[in-house]
């Protein structure tokens, strides 16, 4: 009985001893595919900066299209999307359903012609990085929106449209970024040809583009404490638009005083004043009560319902039976309350402003 378990135990010793050998040889394999030596991270870091554009043509149909488009205009266009530099690897990008979003520069760059730029503005100094991190910041969630207009959007964005904007938001004039005509990715590419105040730095940023491209997984841990840090501002910030509504409505149904209304919303006013990061539809001007028909379809879409079934909860007999019921949805009482001061006179139904 002995000799098997020496037998075996040797076994397993050699088992173990190939197993470290193993992956000892693995071990600068998988550093070398997966992960950057420092000396390398250090070569690419700095090389892009806010503000920098990215200018590429896609490989589908459409983007064909607004190539040739373009060319009718310009002679020189051939992009057909442009995106942003927001920090390091991260731009600041307006596409199709997405809206306004965070992209890395490997996903900016996946799927099209391998003929793409980087230009940079002349003007764009050190000092303008924090601006230029405000404004790309500021548009994020915007819907994207192709409606060619000679004026920056207010409250859409396409991707050239978007660059116009961020620009426009720095303050800084004389580098032939139109605010009186249509703007389209060309329109850069004419830029960046023509223009004293841009230049081409493609070749001097393609060390850290082959970077991105390289580790992509790596970048996008590297950048999700940026992107989910503005997203969770972000949703902070449409709470408080949602509380600001509600605060209104309460104060339109008179459940609680004007006054009170008051000091609550410009309590709420003033956080959004403080923070770092403010968004495009944050707005300065002082709130205005809903009124009662409005009222009920925001209170409605706030809770997930309809306004139809607010309206009936409207009936005395009907809120009653409803609020005492023990169900077990919270949004359905909620509204039912909200519904119960939708009983008011007409005289109490006007807009009323809050100062």
């Amino acid at each position: 009985m002995l000799l098997p378990q020496i037998f075996l135990r040797r076994w397993r010793q050699r088992k173990k001893a190939n197993s470290y050998s193993l992956a000892l040889a693995l071990r600068p394999m998988r550093r070398s595919t997966f992960l950057p030596d420092m000396k390398e991270l250090g070569k690419v870091d700095g090389l892009l900066q806010a503000g920098d554009i990215i200018l590429c043509t896609g490989e589908t149909i459409g983007a064909k299209v607004i190539t040739k488009g373009q060319k009718l205009l310009n002679d020189n266009a051939r992009s057909s999307h442009v995106a942003l530099i927001h920090a390091d690897f991260v731009c600041v990008d307006a596409m199709p359903g997405d809206g306004v979003t965070n992209r890395l520069v490997s996903e900016v760059l996946t799927k099209v012609k391998p003929d793409w730029r980087v230009i940079r503005c002349k003007k764009l100094t050190q000092e303008h990085t924090d601006a230029v991190y405000r404004a790309c910041a500021y548009y994020l969630a915007q819907p994207y929106k192709i409606l060619p207009s000679k004026k920056p959007m207010k409250t859409a964005a396409y991707c050239s449209e978007l660059a116009r904007k961020v620009f426009l938001h720095t303050g800084i004039t004389g580098i032939g970024i139109p605010n009186d005509s249509v703007l389209t990715p060309g329109r850069f590419d004419d830029l960046v040809d023509n223009h004293p105040e841009w230049e081409d730095v493609t070749e001097q940023v393609r060390p850290a583009i082959d970077f991105c491209m390289k580790y992509p997984e790596l970048m996008k841990v590297s950048a999700r404490l940026m992107i989910e840090g503005l997203k969770l501002n972000r949703k902070r910030f449409e709470e408080r638009k949602e509380q600001v509504q509600q605060i209104q409505l309460l104060a339109s149904r008179k459940k609680i005083p004007k006054e009170k209304a008051k000091e609550m919303i410009k309590a709420i006013r003033e956080i959004e004043n403080d923070m770092n990061h403010k968004f495009w539809d944050h707005s300065k001007a002082k709130p205005q009560f809903t009124s009662d028909a409005k009222a009920l379809s925001e209170s409605a879409k706030l809770f997930g319902i309809t306004p139809h079934f607010l309206t009936l909860l409207s009936s005395t007999r009907a809120r009653n039976a409803f609020t005492k019921s023990e169900s077990p949805d919270l949004r359905l009482s909620v509204a039912a309350a909200v519904a119960e001061s939708s009983a008011v006179t007409p005289a109490r139904s006007a807009s009323v402003p809050i100062a």
